[in-house]
């Protein structure tokens, strides 16, 4: 299950982006997937739900884009 660990990294990240703006709810994640990364869309937007239970990200719609590579990780947010 390395989706969740995936997205345990990238919420992390979120998390502190947003606290640092003062953010008091994450409404949405875009993360972007190589489509050689061996990661799934459907796994990672589970898995990130999932990460963000009890935390401001919880709720969040995570809106995925698959990109040549292999890189995954957390391309915008948006915060309220």
């Amino acid at each position: 299950m390395h989706e969740l660990a995936a997205a345990q990294d990238m919420l992390k990240t979120v998390i502190q982006a947003a606290e640092k703006h003062g953010a008091k709810r994450v409404a949405v994640i875009r993360v972007k997937i190589g489509e050689h990364s061996g990661h799934e869309a459907p796994n990672i937007v589970d898995m990130m739900g999932l990460a963000a239970e009890g935390t401001i990200a919880e709720g969040a719609t995570v809106e995925t884009t698959l990109v040549p590579g292999t890189e995954v990780g957390v391309e915008d947010i948006e915060v309220e």
